[in-house]
């Protein structure tokens, strides 16, 4: 959100900037046109001065005097009047065009400086914002390492625990084999000597008693095993929950503050004259 803000203040910013920059341009032509009226008008008044001052010299000895006739009937492009009507205007037009410059330098001046402090009040409240998303993601990622070693430490129990009935019932194994061949054997008794006696009572209960065992062993091997299931994809969700927050951290941490060490844009006074 706030880099989307941050984005749109960038992008009005260069528009208002854009829109300057034409008025810069209509301006200086205008600034160019006075100052090219003002040349002109220096430059015609400096031929005038030094054909007054050839003239003031001129006198009855003087080489290159002779008859002009019609000279004192010649028709001439304005009085003093005028003439100093045009001059002002020229000097009036130049003060204005002055006048529009150093408004228009105001104006940019507030407006550079206001895109500068909002720039800047944005540039602010992103590097917060990341710096504080960042902190999270480092406090999370802390919780996902604890919960990580926790499950770690669970799938190794259990893992025992997996052995530990492994071997349970495999050490079952012979005592019923035990068992069952007793029964079997005694079943070679002849005639009424097959006797379900209190022998032939006891080996029939402990072979049920170990096979109950075993049963038993097992439904907790399965309940184990299930569990251990759950453990290690427990783990794989916190390894790659790990390892997301991980890149996150870099990208906030190196690629965002990264670059946005110091802020891009810098208050720049414009030239008064």
């Amino acid at each position: 959100m706030l880099f989307s803000q941050e984005v749109n203040l960038a992008n009005d910013c260069q528009e208002r900037m854009t829109i300057a920059l034409d008025k810069i341009d209509v301006q200086m032509r205008a600034n160019r046109d006075a100052l090219q009226v003002l040349e002109m008008d220096t430059a015609n008044k400096q031929t005038a001065l030094a054909i007054d001052e050839r003239s003031f010299k001129l006198n009855n000895t003087s080489r290159g005097i002779s008859f002009h006739h019609g000279a004192e009937v010649a028709p001439l492009n304005s009085d003093p009047q005028t003439w100093m009507q045009h001059s002002n205007t020229n000097i009036k037009r130049s003060q204005a065009e002055r006048a529009k410059s150093a408004t228009l330098r105001k104006e940019l001046e507030a407006m550079w400086s206001a895109c500068v402090n909002d720039m800047w009040t944005q540039f602010n409240r992103v590097n917060t914002s990341i710096s504080d998303r960042r902190h999270e993601y480092e406090e999370a990622r802390s919780r996902a390492q604890q919960n990580l070693s926790r499950v770690m430490t669970e799938i190794v129990d259990m893992e025992k625990n997996i052995d530990l009935l492994n071997k349970a019932m495999r050490d079952l194994q012979a005592p019923l084999q035990v068992a069952q061949t007793r029964l079997r054997t005694r079943l070679g008794r002849p005639k009424v000597e097959l006797c379900h006696d209190p022998a032939h009572q006891r080996l029939l209960y402990e072979t049920v008693e170990i096979q109950q065992t075993i049963q038993e062993l097992n439904s907790k091997l399965l309940q184990a095993e299930n569990v251990l299931q759950e453990l290690l994809e427990t783990r794989a969700r916190l390894q790659q929950d790990l390892e997301v927050k991980s890149n996150s951290i870099f990208v906030d941490r190196e690629r965002c503050l990264g670059i946005r060490k110091s802020f891009p844009m810098s208050f720049v006074r414009l030239i008064t004259y």
